[in-house]
């Protein structure tokens, strides 16, 4: 510690009268004289009993501490007239330490002996004494090592005391709160600290309200830089502070023994933004402050720190030492039943109609019964959904399932009981419904197919609610076995037998072409089918070669199928349909877009790494090359023409249409609409040979933009004539 006590001594001042300037009206008429750098330093006090003098009789000293009016008389008598009325008085050292603030030294003009602080935070939080022009003063000390040098001289004038009592009322709470943190003086252990209505408490960690249980609601500030900054938290400390070190303060301060005192009508207090983030009054900052320590060091922290509140008390310092719990907490006398015989709330509930089918509401009747506190709030915990409600409560369930269910009681100062039934309630499943609205319908089908691809993430018991095939997995046959549900095609779902739901068929894919840069267009489609019901299938490919991948899905979407697709950035596609009714023999499934960016030895490979027909994953080796249409030479069919699907399809502005012929003949491409009229020639050419991607704006011959609608683009040359069609929106 900076400063230490080498000469202690009592002077005793007299003065004959007693003037009011600002809030104080009288100075200490005895004073604490020590030196410090060879600076005689004096701190004005009361007390019923000299401290120059060895006193063996004297068993117990009380150190109270005034507020910020620095009434220091007012507190002295009050403590005085309390342990008169309990027969302690010749036993019993009062002292009330009286630290001046600039003001009164304008007023009193004492001597320059007199240690002074700037004005309340300073001396109520340890900070160094002031010196100004007018109050000239060689020395700096904290108002805290001047009460480690009391105490320590109060033990060696008094061998005998067992019991030493620190306690503070308002800003004088804030001293004894924040220096039962910092300092190291630990009086043989004998000292006991009592922080009655501060407006405002040191927190040990940058948490506040929201970090812990505890409901007490209130306009929290914003922006409150500072709010963790000593002495409301412990950044930014003091000398003082700062020499005891964080852990150290932490530490020590879980360790003493203090009470709590708080008038249970006390709704004052400071608003600045820093004690606004600790509650919005006093009564509410105490009880905070009692639960975060609870919070910080753990349930154990009871053990050595209580709290009571009294009754019908607001910011009066005479009212809470007077009180019953007042005087136990400072002279250990008198019964005070918050602290010696504390009772915990009882947490307890009962409930009725708690089975049935969702939507499904249960009553929930609370029994809890308080202890020695009143009770305050009501935590509910369905389904770990939190509920703050006083009284009984109706909770409507709307999905299945079982439901444990908690109830925490908490009193007025934040004990609290919890009860906790598990599996209390229980809710049928409805399967299929996997949207919980009550209903099986062709968008719980879309959710399982979406859930597929990764466009939605269904929750462990939707999943469960989805699986019609009871296979403990979601696949897209149980999409297939959600519509038949509903096409009335099976009774029931789920379905405990799915050996008549095996499904066959192999994949197939032309020959494929392209260049770097064109659009290509990869059919896929299904051979030899059979009880095709549902089926998913994924590719891989390497996105830095093959860029821009899309799926178009109208062909199969004909035959009555829901389908999904997802295309991923890191280069996979999965696409997965069903539909109520089997399919069986050959057909389209969907078609795939990519632009080449460069060709590896004249191919690029998309590798297919799942085939699943119903539920049952296929064993078919299948995968796509795309040969560079520059790099085939010879290896071309003499007289092959193909038309590629247009891309994108369905468009909104300007689509692509691949055009591939190996022949001399005349080739034409032109569109009609779906009353058979021309719309506009896109392609006429003699002896066009080779690969050509012709781009359509939606306009006709005359420049116009044509209405949206169904198309057909139709490919012609000497013996070849193949239509497709497209959808133009707007």
């Amino acid at each position: 510690m900076p400063f230490r006590i080498i000469l202690s001594k009592i002077v005793f001042l007299a003065f004959g009268l007693r003037f009011i300037f600002a809030q104080v009206d009288v100075i200490g008429d005895r004073t604490f004289l020590f030196i410090q750098n060879n600076n005689e330093i004096n701190l004005p006090f009361f007390s019923n009993q000299s401290l120059d003098t060895p006193n063996y009789s004297v068993q117990k000293a009380v150190i109270v501490i005034h507020g910020a009016n620095r009434n220091a008389d007012d507190y002295y008598n009050s403590i005085y007239n309390n342990a008169s009325d309990l027969g302690v008085l010749s036993e019993t050292i009062i002292i009330a330490p009286q630290f001046l603030i600039t003001a009164d030294l304008n007023h009193w003009q004492p001597s320059t002996e007199f240690a002074f602080w700037s004005g309340t935070t300073p001396w109520s939080s340890g900070g160094l004494s002031n010196l100004t022009n007018e109050h000239p003063r060689d020395y700096e000390i904290s108002s805290y090592t001047i009460m480690d040098s009391l105490i320590a001289h109060l033990l060696t004038i008094y061998p005998n005391i067992q019991d030493i009592a620190l306690a503070g009322n308002s800003a004088g709470g804030q001293f004894v709160n924040r220096y039962a943190a910092g300092s190291d003086q630990d009086a043989e252990g004998k000292i006991r600290y009592i922080v009655s209505a501060p407006s405002s408490y040191v927190y040990m960690d940058e948490y506040r309200y929201r970090e812990y249980l505890f409901p007490i609601n209130w306009e929290l500030p914003e922006n409150c830089v500072g709010y963790n900054d000593y002495k409301y938290g412990l950044d930014d400390l003091n000398d003082y502070m700062s020499m005891m070190g964080i852990d150290s303060i932490r530490e020590r301060y879980s360790r003493r023994k203090i009470q709590y005192l708080i008038g249970s009508i006390d709704t004052g207090g400071t608003q600045d933004c820093e004690s606004m983030t600790q509650g919005s009054n006093r009564l509410e900052r105490s009880i905070i402050y009692y639960n975060y320590l609870q919070y910080f060091y753990g349930s154990q922290i009871v053990d050595n720190q209580q709290i009571a509140l009294i009754s019908g008390i607001g910011h009066d310092h005479n009212g809470i030492f007077s009180s019953s719990c007042g005087r136990n907490a400072i002279f250990n006398i008198g019964d005070c039943e918050q602290y010696d015989n504390l009772i915990y709330p009882s947490s307890n509930f009962s409930s009725n109609n708690i089975f049935g089918e969702y939507p499904h509401t249960v009553n929930f009747i609370n029994e809890s019964v308080a202890g020695t506190h009143p009770l305050y709030s009501f935590l509910w915990n369905i389904n770990d959904s939190l509920i703050y409600f006083d009284g009984n409560l109706g909770y409507t369930f709307s999905y299945p399932g079982l439901f444990d269910v908690s109830l925490i009681a908490f009193d007025q100062v934040g004990f609290s009981d919890t009860s906790v039934h598990q599996s209390l309630v229980h809710i049928d499943t409805l399967y299929g419904d996997i949207d919980w609205d009550t209903e099986v319908t062709d968008s719980d089908a879309s959710l399982v197919l979406s859930h597929i691809v990764g466009d939605e993430l269904l929750s462990p018991l939707q999943q469960a609610t989805g699986d019609a095939s009871n296979s403990a997995s979601l696949s897209a046959f149980d999409a297939s076995l959600i519509l038949q549900f509903i096409s009335g095609i099976i009774d029931g779902i789920p379905i405990h037998d799915s050996d008549s739901f095996i499904a066959n068929g192999d994949l197939q894919s032309p020959e494929i072409l392209g260049e770097v840069g064109d659009i290509v267009t990869i059919p896929i489609s299904i051979e030899n089918s059979n009880n095709l019901h549902s089926f998913t299938i994924s590719f891989t490919y390497n996105n830095v070669q093959l860029e821009s991948g899309s799926v178009y899905l109208g062909t199969i979407s004909d035959y009555g199928f829901l389908v999904e697709s997802s295309v991923s950035d890191s280069g996979s596609i999965i696409v997965t349909g069903a539909s109520p009714t089997s399919m069986d023999g050959d057909f389209d499934l969907f078609t795939m877009y990519f632009i080449p960016t460069e060709f590896e030895n004249g191919q690029l490979e998309i590798e297919c790494n799942q085939i699943m027909l119903n539920e049952v994953t296929q064993e078919q080796s299948f995968s796509i090359i795309i040969s560079n249409q520059l790099q085939v030479g010879d290896d071309i069919i003499p007289g092959r023409i193909s038309l590629g699907n247009n891309f994108p399809n369905p468009f909104n502005s300007n689509t692509s249409i691949n055009v591939y012929s190996d022949t001399n003949k005349d080739v034409f491409l032109y569109l009609n609409d779906i009353n058979g009229r021309l719309v506009k020639v896109l392609l006429d050419t003699e002896k066009s040979k080779g690969l050509k991607t012709i781009h359509w704006s939606g306009t006709n011959d005359l420049g116009i933009k044509v209405q949206s609608g169904i198309y057909f683009y139709t490919l012609e040359t000497e013996g070849f004539k193949e239509t497709k069609k497209m959808i133009l929106l707007k």
